[in-house]
């Protein structure tokens, strides 16, 4: 557990909440995961789509859905370094970690709504239709601080 940690750079106690399915975590953290164990990362981004099939899952879930959701817009995309999700926030809520960073790049577009990211020691506002492109190996948070859902087009590069 604790060299699992290290190489994801994570805390024991957060992959332990990982495994015991009391925490749904971040697309981010999937594809850190999948270096780690040097498993193709479409297996548990798969699962993940798929948890609202068995009880114990359909709850985290639910959870996760109260603030925070994604699916994949790239299934199938196993062998590929680039991937692209539709993440939903919602109103005045923002994702449970504290910050997280993941090699590679990323591209935020604004779909609907507004997003606070944190990147770094920098706060940008983006508003719907408007775009971001960042390296994500900077610590990043995303927040919706408005009263209506902020959908967003996360798109990924990993090396």
């Amino acid at each position: 557990m604790v060299d699992l940690a290290e190489r994801t750079g994570q805390s024991p106690e957060f992959i332990e909440q990982v495994e015991g399915d009391s925490l749904t975590p971040p697309v981010s953290f999937l594809l850190q995961l999948s270096q780690a164990l040097q498993i193709d990362p479409s297996h548990f981004l798969t699962d993940q789509e798929k948890m609202q099939i068995d009880g114990k899952r359909q709850e985290g879930f639910a959870k996760r859905t109260q603030n925070y959701s994604y699916r994949t817009l790239t299934p199938g995309a196993a062998d590929k370094h680039l991937r692209a999700f539709m993440v939903t926030i919602e109103p005045r809520e923002y994702h449970k970690m504290v910050e997280y960073k993941h090699p590679g790049e990323e591209f935020i577009f604004v779909y609907k709504g507004e997003l606070e990211l944190t990147l770094g020691g920098k706060v940008f506002h983006l508003k719907q239709g408007e775009t971001i492109h960042f390296d994500s190996e900077t610590k990043h948070k995303l927040r919706n601080l408005s009263d209506e859902k902020c959908e967003l087009m996360v798109t990924l590069y990993t090396p």
